[in-house]
């Protein structure tokens, strides 16, 4: 007869060897790296520089808001507004943006980059061109409609004109928005935006931007820029100037400016 201690090795043994498999799996690593988690750039950046294909910088005040994804930038000084919607994997980021000269639609463009989150946006037009832009001090601040509750101006769609023949927009407390003055010339001469059916602004937590949306009506002349326009805006400096861009429903046609408050 075998001895008793041999009967109860063969459990004893299968306890390790089971014990040990579990260890393994419990100190088991991929090699694969962990995924970058995406990137949110969330905020309004300014101070950035605009370069054409032949590498010439054409701005050095390039402006952007991005909010949920939607990109909206403008070039004051060229009269241009670029407006749509990134994805964004990681830091890396593609978009097809619908470009306006003067408010009118030019073309779709391509666009590739890269966010460093809370510090810039770099980006390559695949036409030709490209794009640095850095994350404003002025998103700290809190979004209020109390902030922008006032008369703005400025010269949209490639009008000229001093204050009183430019675009005016009023600004009530809840947000309403109406048209205080239509310009006289430029690609919006006499839009307006009637109290009768007023636009929107409103604040977005946890941000310094805004959503606006506006009916543009009565624009003279054969364009055809009448509907609904939709974007993005922001306050600073502080609050003396309103940095707003939106465009209409079907990618027509696009508003922007750097509005003043009216004394």
């Amino acid at each position: 007869m075998k001895p008793l201690f041999e009967i109860r090795r063969v459990p004893h043994v299968l306890f390790v060897l089971l014990t040990l498999v579990l260890l393994q799996g419990c100190f088991w690593e991929s090699d694969d790296p962990a995924p970058t988690p995406d990137a949110n750039p969330t905020g309004y950046y300014k101070q950035g520089t605009l370069t054409n294909s032949a590498g010439t910088v054409i701005d050095s005040a390039f402006q952007a808001i991005v909010y949920n994804g939607r990109l909206m930038m403008m070039s004051v000084a060229n009269g241009l507004l670029y407006d749509g919607n990134m994805v964004i994997t990681g830091n890396s980021f593609t978009t097809t943006v619908v470009a306006y000269t003067n408010g009118i639609k030019e073309a779709s463009v391509a666009i590739t980059g890269n966010i460093n989150a809370g510090s810039e946006i770099t980006g390559d037009i695949t036409s030709g061109g490209s794009f640095t832009l850095t994350y404003a001090q002025s998103n700290s601040q809190t979004a209020a409609v109390s902030n922008v509750m006032q008369v703005w101006t400025s010269n949209i769609g490639g009008s000229t004109g001093l204050i009183g023949d430019q675009f005016e927009i009023d600004i009530a407390s809840n947000g309403d928005m109406v048209d205080q003055n239509t310009t006289r010339n430029g690609n919006f001469d006499g839009c307006s935006i009637f109290a009768a059916n007023k636009g929107k602004v409103t604040s977005i937590d946890g941000t310094n931007l805004f959503l606006v949306s506006a009916p543009i009506s009565s624009c003279t002349g054969s364009l055809g820029n009448d509907g609904n326009y939709t974007g993005l805006a922001t306050s600073e400096d502080p609050y003396a100037t309103l940095v707003f861009m939106m465009t209409i429903g079907d990618s027509s046609y696009g508003m922007s400016g750097n509005f003043t408050a009216v004394p």
